[in-house]
């Protein structure tokens, strides 16, 4: 499956796929950036909070500039 089908992926990936380390994405999840659950032991970050992240980052340095 495709990122963009994909609707949750691991802290592991959600790290990778912004180009951030583990700590910087739980302290994302903890100021409510980043969206997670827990299903059993795993946790999950939603994809669209991902997406949502990067428009609002773009959108914030398109206003900088």
């Amino acid at each position: 499956m495709k990122f963009g089908q994909q609707l949750t992926c691991s802290i592991k990936d959600a790290g990778e796929i912004l180009g951030l380390g583990r700590t910087t994405i739980y302290g994302l999840m903890q100021t409510g950036a980043l969206e997670a659950f827990s299903i059993g032991r795993r946790r999950l970050v939603t994809i669209a909070s991902i997406k949502a992240l990067i428009e609002a980052k773009t959108n914030d340095n398109d206003n900088h500039a």
